[in-house]
């Protein structure tokens, strides 16, 4: 009897969801479509960099904007004058190089193609940022969306109820919406990465070497969309020879190969960066721009306690999240990666597995976001705090759902965890 009301809560629960992620995603849309068009600082340098693929070239780190980005910006968009501008280019500062050309590729490619269209069809400037706006979100919500297959594979591997992947795709287009609704190659990370996720979780179950491959070339894919989601290639190492050790031997070497499909990508653009550039990161010209910029925090503490916050961001709703809420969730994420050390390596299920290697990421991400703020001057550190927000591990490391559970209290978590949300959907609303 238990479990028939419990499955007719988790149907409700469901629906109720499907309708709150509808409506999410429509607020994102209306929220993205009025905010003023280089409102944050860089979203002018990720436009040029598309801008210049559409044209058939890549921009150099250290190119000023195209004259198409600076006449668009001069006669359509509000932007940070420097004082004493003069109405050139060259008046800009900062704001007149293509800072943004240090980035890999892969999301400013993607994003070309429709720009091109819409140049090409005589869209109006503002239309055109609003359109590829939009493209963006849609990018960026089916990542989300992949938490709900990512949860039922986890289901049919380790018994975790599937309603959680709703909850979490919920949360994550509920927070942070500020940073992904202006143009920027961060949207892009959620989808590949999560990707990478699914396909790993279905080889697991499945044994089929094509899910593995998939996941190796979705790892590749994130690498060229941006440098954080490197964190990932350790990862892929450590699942790729758990993995090995399940193939029979004649196929070792076959799948083993495979397994390499990341670091090639990887080597390929590196040596194409150094052979073109003299620099395989191309960070080199634009480390002073942003050093120029933002100036390092004063300790670890505070790079900390920024990353949290900015993950939870809630900000588009006009709230603010306290320090002591940042530090809680610091502390759940230590006794959860604690707890994962002392439990036994062996016979782990495969959730209990995403568990350890979400908890390793979160704290490396961590502990780069302190290492850079330390010892690289500048802004990269804080691309961790937006890029663990919009990842699944940075939740599952600080939340680390209990697969057994007594039904009741499941029942009362996802029951006041999805009454929350919609709280949070009722109030967007009514600001937008």
């Amino acid at each position: 009897m238990e479990r028939t009301a419990s499955n007719s809560l988790d149907r409700i629960l469901r629906l109720y969801l499907g309708v709150l992620l509808a409506c999410a995603f429509c607020c994102n849309i209306l929220f993205t479509l009025r905010r003023s068009v280089w409102a944050p600082r860089n979203e002018l340098a990720h436009y040029d960099y598309i801008d210049r693929i559409t044209d058939g070239r890549v921009p150099g780190p250290g190119d000023g904007i195209s004259d198409y980005s600076f006449r668009i910006t001069l006669a359509h968009f509000t932007w940070r004058k420097p004082d004493g501008f003069d109405g050139t280019q060259a008046g800009m500062g900062v704001e007149a190089m293509s800072y943004e050309a240090q980035q890999p590729p892969v999301y400013y490619a993607l994003l070309a193609v429709p720009n091109r269209l819409l140049k090409h069809s005589g869209v109006s400037p503002p239309a055109q940022i609003a359109t590829l706006r939009v493209v963006q979100l849609v990018f960026v919500h089916l990542g989300f969306l992949l938490l709900i297959p990512i949860f039922r594979e986890l289901q049919r591997s380790a018994g975790v109820r599937p309603l959680y992947g709703y909850l979490a795709a919920a949360l994550m287009m509920l927070t942070n919406v500020r940073h992904y609704s202006s143009l920027g190659n961060d949207s892009f990370s959620p989808l590949v990465c999560n990707l990478a996720v699914y396909f790993y979780l279905l080889f697991w179950r499945t044994h089929r070497r094509w899910a593995a491959v998939s996941g190796a070339a979705a790892v590749g894919v994130a690498f060229l969309t941006k440098y954080t989601n490197g964190l990932l290639l350790p990862v892929h190492i450590g699942v790729w020879l758990f993995f090995l050790r399940r193939e029979a031997r004649p196929r070792r070497l076959r799948f083993g190969l495979a397994g390499l499909t990341p670091f090639f990508i990887l080597g390929l653009y590196l040596a194409l960066n150094g052979l073109v550039y003299g620099d395989i990161l191309k960070t080199s010209a634009t480390a002073t721009y942003f050093a120029a910029l933002i100036r390092p925090l004063p300790n670890a503490a505070r790079v900390l306690r920024n990353c949290v916050l900015s993950s939870f961001s809630l900000s588009h709703l006009s709230l603010a999240l306290s320090s002591a809420t940042a530090w809680a969730a610091l502390g759940m994420m230590a006794l959860n990666a604690t707890a994962t050390v002392l439990r036994p390596a062996r016979n782990q299920t495969a959730y209990r597995w995403l568990v350890r290697l979400s908890c390793a990421l979160s704290l490396a991400a961590l502990a780069a976001a302190v290492l850079l703020n330390r010892f690289r001057p500048g802004g990269y550190w804080a691309a961790f705090r937006h890029y663990s927000g919009m990842q699944l591990f940075w939740y599952v490391a600080i939340f680390n759902i209990p697969v057994r559970m007594n039904e009741r209290v499941a029942a009362v978590l996802q029951t006041g965890a999805a009454l929350l949300l919609g709280g949070l959907a009722v109030r967007y609303a009514l600001l937008l």
